[in-house]
């Protein structure tokens, strides 16, 4: 079976490794790389061939579960590539967004076992970088998204 496999540059290695290891299952793949996700967009909107499997990267925009989780997972998802549709996720993220404290806490805990169970995208790689200062540097906060706040920093 031909299986059409296409990820974005920063994949190519990895890409490769897969495409490898599909021809040894039996299928006929090649990673096809794309330079950026708008052309996977176009090729998943009927123009062109669709790719059936894909490596690319997604960086939340903010902290919050919801800002997420739903553009790629749920029925209308503006990068939902799986085309994975769970009105019952959707409702559920919903109403974890709106909840606070222990409730909204095992209520994003119920929706990602409910994701995990239907697996509609799988996450490969969670980034984790290593920050250095110096003793001369005071101040220094991080944020999860945005990294070092530079503006709260100071030097001597």
């Amino acid at each position: 079976m031909k299986v059409e496999f296409w990820g974005s540059q920063p994949w190519s290695g990895l890409g490769a490794y897969f495409g490898k290891l599909l021809r040894r299952l039996g299928y006929r793949s090649d990673f096809r790389t794309v330079d950026d996700l708008s052309q996977i967009m176009q090729a998943d909107s009927g123009r062109g061939p669709h790719p059936q499997l894909g490596l690319w990267g997604w960086i939340a925009d903010s902290a919050g579960p919801l800002n997420f989780l739903s553009p790629l997972i749920s029925c209308t998802g503006s990068v939902n590539l799986s085309h994975f549709c769970d009105r019952r996720i959707d409702t559920a993220m919903q109403q974890a967004a709106v909840a606070h404290g222990p409730e909204a806490t095992e209520k994003w805990r119920r929706v990602e076992a409910a994701l995990a169970a239907e697996s509609p995208t799988i996450p490969l790689a969670n980034q984790t970088l290593v920050r250095l200062t110096a003793k001369r540097v005071g101040n220094y906060e991080s944020h999860a998204l945005w990294g070092p706040l530079l503006d709260l920093m100071w030097v001597q």
